[in-house]
């Protein structure tokens, strides 16, 4: 038991409560691009992800705190890279990583 709490150090995030509240407003917020609705799902990921680092570091778990949070910003550089791609790319490549999570 020893290790089991080595190197925590919980800490308290002071404007928590605001940044969950700009988070929910993120989350509530819809593309108006009718070519890239896709877009709506990575964005509840990677607020999921945000919200799932907020609650990681306050809990002292500072590396898994910030492997989240560099998944939510890789998240979001995959989907600006697909709204960017013309209408045939995207469908093949969002084909593609549907199919990949997935055993054939």
């Amino acid at each position: 038991k020893f290790r089991e709490g080595k190197n925590l150090i919980p800490i308290e995030i002071p404007n928590k409560k605001k940044y969950f509240q700009d988070l929910r407003i993120i989350e509530d917020s819809f593309t108006g691009r009718m070519d890239t609705q896709f877009v709506n799902n990575f964005i509840f990921e990677s607020v999921q992800l945000i919200t799932n680092s907020i609650v990681l570091f306050e809990k002292g778990y500072f590396d898994c705190s910030f492997y989240s949070l560099r998944q939510s910003l890789e998240i979001s550089t995959t989907m600006v890279y697909l709204a960017e791609l013309n209408p045939e790319k995207r469908k093949e490549k969002l084909r593609r990583k549907r199919n990949s999570h997935y055993i054939n």
